[in-house]
């Protein structure tokens, strides 16, 4: 095929919108336990409905904080993983992530780092001196 300004191109995906409902959809659906949190991509609800967990699981460790509110008026949440006070002259880590709409591989990476800081304090020497 040949575009207008003459620019040769092929379709690969003829209905591309079906596949991202489809994976809305998929996303959307509730998981068995049985499946690993890490076995797929999440919406926002899970991940903040996982940040949420991690909170209860370590509620000495972790608080949910706000960074502010998107253009749509929505929080900006993240987690606060440390055994210190806020406002700690501590040094601190910073990971950020879907700093763009379409950045769809860095929350899940992000959220790795916190599962694992939150899953493993006390288990790994090297995490643990993380939170410390």
């Amino acid at each position: 095929m040949s575009a207008p300004a003459r620019i040769d191109f092929e379709v690969i995906i003829p209905d591309l919108q079906s596949m991202v409902q489809a994976e809305r959809e998929r996303l959307s659906r509730p998981q068995p336990k049985a499946i690993a949190w890490f076995s797929d991509f999440r919406n926002l609800a899970a991940i903040n409905a996982r940040l949420d967990e991690l909170v209860a699981l370590r509620p000495d460790i972790c608080s949910i904080v706000q960074a502010g509110s998107s253009i749509q008026g929505r929080p900006i949440r993240g987690v606060r993983i440390s055994r210190h006070a806020a406002g700690s002259p501590m040094p601190a880590f910073l990971f950020t992530a879907t700093l763009h709409a379409r950045e769809w591989a860095v929350p899940m990476t992000a959220m790795w780092f916190a599962d694992r800081l939150v899953e493993d304090d006390g288990l790994d020497a090297r995490l643990t001196a993380i939170v410390d």
